[in-house]
């Protein structure tokens, strides 16, 4: 599959997105998945994690560290609306100073 150089020119480093609809946020995701999808990426860049399962450090951690044998790492973050004060914080420290090879997705219900 060939990378869409269109679609990476217009991603942003963060994107907090909410809504109850589960096929909507999905669909959104595959689009940069998709924009994003070359030789093994997502074998190596892609992550994915649970706000409930997974500190923000370590997702912070892992979108801090640059992608291997690609242009862009993708770490998509489900059940943001789980983090606690403290973690959003540390998401808005991040946010002020992406990554710019990291696109972070953090998708919440509410």
């Amino acid at each position: 599959m060939k990378t869409n150089k269109k679609a990476l020119k217009n991603l942003s480093p963060v994107y907090i997105w909410y809504g109850e609809s589960d096929f909507l946020l999905q669909e959104a995701v595959e689009q940069i998945v998709t924009a994003l999808d070359s030789p093994g990426f997502k074998d190596f860049n892609l992550h994915k994690f649970t706000a409930k399962e997974t500190p923000m450090g370590n997702i912070i951690s892992s979108a801090m560290v640059f992608p291997m044998m690609a242009l862009h790492r993708l770490v998509i973050v489900r059940e943001g609306d789980k983090l606690k004060d403290n973690e959003l914080e540390q998401l808005v420290l991040y946010s002020s100073d992406p990554v710019d090879t990291t696109v972070l997705i953090v998708v919440f219900k509410k």
